[in-house]
């Protein structure tokens, strides 16, 4: 990639050159020279906040595949894995209130681990629906602790944003076995 490719302005930088360095024979020296500093500058400054900004743009695309494999891969061990052990967490109790301004739904509950290994990174998935059941939100939380061990509770809250069709919330918990 020459400079062009990385500093697409670069002919009009230089095209812009040019008309200083024309401008400046009829100029004093000193003004001439901070003029030329000045254009310098920018230059360097452009050229190097699009290197930056091409490194930054490869590594967060590399971030992102990676994260995305990652997560990919450990769904895929905790969901095999998760089926040969003994962990099972139910809802003990959970309650629904509107706050006072009418603009959220606060779902609050228990769960309890009744098996017989412990269960990491417990969440809760609340699919608010409307009558016919057709999903409206989807909103997700971390048990408190979530970390639950065999004959443990934890409990949860989530904040659902009001919406007139909602008319029922129903809910999920996940977890894995790995610590990690």
């Amino acid at each position: 990639m020459g400079w062009f490719g990385v500093c697409p302005n670069m002919p009009a930088m230089l095209l812009g050159i040019t008309t200083l360095i024309n401008l400046s024979i009829k100029m004093e020296v000193k003004v001439m020279k901070k003029i030329f500093v000045s254009v310098i500058l920018i230059i360097l400054i452009s050229v190097l906040s699009f290197t930056l900004f091409d490194i930054y743009n490869k590594r967060s695309t590399n971030d992102k595949t990676q994260t995305s494999i990652t997560n990919e891969a450990l769904a895929n061990q905790v969901n095999s894995v998760e089926t040969q052990q003994d962990i099972n967490i139910v809802e003990v109790d959970s309650v629904v209130k509107l706050n006072r301004y009418n603009t959220f739904y606060y779902v609050q509950g228990i769960v309890k681990n009744i098996g017989q290994n412990t269960a990491y990174w417990v969440k809760i998935k609340v699919r608010s629906v409307d009558k016919n059941g057709k999903l409206i939100s989807l909103d997700e939380t971390y048990a408190d602790p979530d970390t639950i061990k065999p004959g443990q509770e934890s409990t949860y809250e989530i904040m659902v944003e009001y919406d007139e069709n909602i008319d029922d919330f129903q809910k999920e918990v996940q977890w894995s076995i790995a610590k990690y």
